[in-house]
């Protein structure tokens, strides 16, 4: 998504990578997915936006259980990534949706998301050298034939909670458009007020992290969004739990909501929210180096 819940955004890997750069060329995205600084470096999630082909979408999630996870079980060891997350998007869902699923990348190598020299025939060959030539091309064909990938996104990690736990089963995902020359009070906002209540809510379990990512890649000045906040549940109890105007009041008593909430309406746009529900995952919770 950093939290690095796999955004399961990017907070799409033990939380981290939880994150969740959000969406890469890997649409590697749960996480707390979906992005935070390891080790006083630059946290990168990269999410990868599928759409699976129709009547194929459970060939492509056995693919994903089946193969690619020792293949990103062998970067994990070696360090190459943090975490990786698959997620189905729960809603919005129909014919029309744009995408049906995400693949979360975290690191804090970019090179790997950008200029991996290494190509996925070779890795997989390598990653199962008792598969015939045959055999991993019909495997290859099949990864083809059962989904297309609709776009990739690259998000840095900004802020958030939690740096370590399992990933969360599901992550409302929020798409920011900050006000034109109102960016930096969006982020004050985001760090100053949302996080406190954010951890405040986390504190009583009503929650299990929250992220904040800056889309990096691609980018123009007349992009939809140029941020996303991923707030990651252990379930719809929980996602539906909790008080928010009563959190308010015991994180901020001198404060008054409606100005905040004025503010924060003058300061940016959610131009959309989904739901993600984690899928297959590789991070330090499940994979030992």
């Amino acid at each position: 998504m950093p939290s690095t819940h796999s955004f399961a955004f990017l907070p799409l890997l033990s939380k981290s990578a939880k994150a969740l750069f959000l969406f890469i060329f890997a649409l590697s995205v749960n996480s707390k997915v979906l992005l935070a600084q390891a080790d006083k470096q630059t946290m990168y999630v990269a999410i990868n936006y599928v759409k699976s082909t129709a009547g194929k979408g459970g060939l492509y999630a056995d693919l994903l259980k089946t193969y690619s996870t020792k293949l990103q079980e062998d970067y994990f060891k070696s360090g190459k990534i943090l975490g990786w997350y698959t997620h189905t998007v729960e809603m919005p869902v129909g014919s029309s949706a744009e995408y049906d699923m995400t693949v979360v990348t975290v690191t804090t190598d970019l090179k790997i998301l950008l200029d991996d020299t290494t190509s996925f025939r070779d890795r997989f060959k390598k990653t199962f050298p008792e598969l015939s030539e045959n055999t991993v091309e019909t495997i290859l064909d099949s990864y083809g034939a059962s989904r297309t990938l609709v776009k990739r996104e690259i998000y840095t990690f900004v802020d958030g909670l939690n740096m370590s736990g399992p990933p969360s089963k599901f992550i409302q995902v929020d798409f920011m458009k900050p006000t034109a020359g109102k960016t930096a009070d969006y982020v004050k906002l985001e760090k100053d007020i949302y996080k406190p209540l954010h951890a405040e809510m986390a504190k009583a379990g009503n929650k299990d992290d929250w992220g904040l990512y800056q889309k990096q890649m691609p980018y123009s000045d007349n992009d939809a969004y140029d941020y996303i906040t991923a707030n990651f549940f252990k379930s719809i109890n929980q996602m539906m739990s909790g008080d928010y105007a009563a959190t308010f009041k015991k994180v901020f008593p001198k404060m008054d909501i409606n100005t905040v909430t004025t503010q924060t309406n003058n300061a940016r746009k959610i131009v959309r929210s989904e739901l993600w529900k984690l899928g297959v995952f590789v991070d330090g919770t499940n994979t030992k180096k």
